[in-house]
């Protein structure tokens, strides 16, 4: 094909089912967009793979479309739940005439005040939402907890390591910022950390730094890699070993959409290490969101999955383009940023107003910072030893510093509303540019 769509099966199909679903979330518009600009990028085999895969999108999201709690919006009820993240929890059994019967439902949890895992036997309302996380999430209603019965705190083996862990920080980290940063960074808990500093982070551009994806999956499995090729682990036995220690951690934090995709990419280039083929990144991507979709086809309109597929995809689609500069260690993540920020600004100022113009320096900042922060997280969880604390929590602390002087520079945000039709035909454009010079560059 003119364009090497060869090499990446999974693009096409993944496109065109978030596309069918989308179709089927009244986004039709948007569906009917990004198919009629595919059709004039995508010659050849486009339209059978519009034919199938959007069809099966929006099935998809038809029967994930339950809405079983329905019925008592705007009731009182009491309901025995499962929280399985810090705002969502799973309805295990619910009060009727017959006592407590076996029921099954998601519902966002209000206060969003429980760990992970804990079990809640609670009276409270049901209501709608409107709120884009938990419909992102596939959550239609929202549970206002009156009153608590029993609450039985987490007892599973991922919340053990949550709360050694938390209590490990706590005990050696003195400074209650760096160690609500550390949380965030290494188990996703991001609630020890203060809304004005949060604010800080996305006005510098480094709010991604704390949803767990692909830098700290990267990053974590680099230290895997490292520490197992020391103990002089064979290069594909120590591959496969860090790629099991990324599914435990994944379970630990969490799998959000972006952890997900992270890890499936990291296990396609395990799996095509291991078996001596070469993986294609794009494809790899595509794949991971093609499993993720199915999943639960909701996290297409999931901010978190939203920009962490934009970013990665972008940084990949012009990864050609700079992998070869000079000064590669200073050049090729700065490069990356920019990319990543031609995908993530437009749907930021969509969804906030503004951008962050000083993002690609602090991303690059904030990544080493990132590195030294996990790293010597790991070495101090794993060894205890206190030089380990003191330089994670110095890196953090220089991250949070970091954000805090670019946030207040006059520069570092420009407001922004664009129209999502402009959205849109950015996207068009900067994609065919970005394929019209992979093209060019292969000659």
């Amino acid at each position: 094909m003119r364009i090497g769509l060869h090499k990446y099966p999974a693009l096409l199909p993944f496109i065109f089912l978030a596309s069918g679903i989308a179709l089927h979330q009244s986004r039709a518009g948007i569906a009917i967009a990004v198919i009629a600009a595919l059709l004039g990028i995508f010659l050849i085999r486009t339209v059978f793979y519009a034919l199938v895969f959007v069809p099966v999108g929006f099935l998809i999201a038809f029967l994930h479309t339950r809405r079983p709690m329905e019925l008592f919006v705007g009731k009182r009820v009491r309901v025995a739940m499962t929280v399985i993240s810090p705002s969502i929890a799973r309805v295990d059994s619910l009060m009727t005439d017959s006592g407590m019967v076996e029921y099954h439902a998601l519902v966002g949890v209000w206060p969003p005040a429980f760990e992970k895992g804990t079990k809640i036997d609670a009276i409270g309302f049901v209501a709608q939402t409107d709120n884009d996380y938990l419909i992102g999430n596939g959550v239609f209603h929202t549970f206002d907890v009156e009153r608590l019965h029993r609450i039985t705190p987490p007892s599973s083996l991922d919340a053990n390591i949550r709360r050694v862990i938390g209590s490990d920080l706590h005990e050696n980290i003195s400074d209650s910022l760096a160690r609500g940063v550390l949380l965030a960074f290494t188990i996703g808990e991001r609630r020890s950390v203060p809304f004005l500093l949060k604010e800080n982070f996305k006005k510098a551009g480094i709010y991604h730094l704390f949803a767990i994806s692909g830098l700290h999956i990267g990053i974590l499995f680099t230290i895997f890699l490292l520490i197992l090729r020391f103990l002089r682990v064979g290069k594909s036995a120590a591959s496969v070993i860090s790629g099991i220690l990324l599914l435990g951690y994944g379970h630990v934090a969490g799998y959000t959409p972006s952890i997900l995709r992270a890890v499936v990419m990291a296990w396609a280039f395990i799996l095509a290490y291991v078996s001596g083929r070469r993986s294609y990144p794009i494809n790899t991507l595509a794949l991971a969101g093609l499993i993720t979709l199915f999943i639960n086809p909701f996290y297409l309109f999931n901010i978190g999955f939203q920009l962490s597929y934009l970013a990665t995809f972008g940084i990949l689609l012009f990864y050609p383009l700079y992998k070869n500069l000079p000064f590669r260690w200073l050049t090729v993540p700065l490069m990356a940023s920019f990319a990543a920020m031609a995908y993530t600004a437009p749907l930021l100022s969509l969804k906030m107003g503004y951008f962050s113009t000083v993002s690609p320096i602090t991303s690059y900042i904030g990544g080493w910072l990132l590195w030294f922060a996990l790293a010597e997280t790991i070495a101090a969880l794993a060894t205890g030893i206190t030089p380990f604390y003191r330089v994670a929590e110095l890196a953090a602390s220089l991250l949070i510093l970091t954000a805090n002087l670019f946030a207040k520079l006059p520069f570092s945000t420009v407001s922004l509303n664009p129209v999502v039709s402009g959205v849109i035909l950015w996207y068009v454009l900067i994609t065919a540019l970005g394929m019209a010079l992979r093209i060019w560059i292969r000659g």
